[in-house]
This record gives C-alpha cells, sequence and structure tokens, in this order.
C-alpha cells in the first residue's frame, strides 16, 4: 500500500479499472464466497492508495463449455453468470461502480 501511495503522488489517477476473475469460473461454479472476500479487500486497498479515484470493476466476459447434452453446442458456463453475481456484490459492498 506504501508504494501504491507513493505511486499516485507521482501520477494521480482519475479512474482505475480492474477486470478479473474469469479463469476462476467453471462449468459447475456455484459458490464464490471466497473469491468474494479476497477481492473485495483488493478494492478497499486501492481506494486508500487512490482515494481520489473512481474505480469501476469489469465483469467477466463470456466462456463457454460444449453442453453434450445438446449435440455439444457452445454455451456460457453457468459458473460465469454466478461469478458475476457475486462481483455484482464486491463492487457495492465496495462502493465502486459496475
Amino acid at each position: 500500500m506504501k508504494t501504491l501511495k507513493a505511486f499516485q503522488r507521482v501520477r494521480p489517477y482519475d479512474l482505475i479499472v480492474l477486470q478479473y476473475g474469469l479463469n476462476v469460473a467453471t462449468e459447475r461454479g456455484v459458490n464464490y464466497e471466497s473469491y468474494k472476500k479476497r477481492y473485495a479487500c483488493g478494492d478497499c486497498s486501492s481506494q486508500g492508495a487512490f482515494p481520489e479515484a473512481a474505480i469501476l470493476l469489469v465483469s467477466v466476459g463470456d466462456r463457454e463449455f460444449k453442453d453434450d447434452r445438446r449435440n455439444g453446442e457452445l454455451r456460457t458456463m453457468p459458473g460465469v453468470k454466478n461469478l458475476i453475481r457475486y462481483q455484482q456484490s464486491v463492487a457495492a459492498d465496495s462502493r465502486i461502480a459496475f
């Protein structure tokens, strides 16, 4: 955090854009509570180091899988949809834009 504050003095930021999490999503991913706890703290430390900057959390992109029940049709992994809900919650709890 100390390094980030020093960096902020040299190069002030107006906006910080965060995007992470797609590699966490799985076909059967339902509970991302540990992810939520880990990244909620990360957002807080960003706000502490860059108090004047707005922070935007960008949702994960799509991640597909072949659904064998539908003749190998590509579909969005259910875990992606669940992860997005957790990311929305992280953003709301951290009071940052989503």
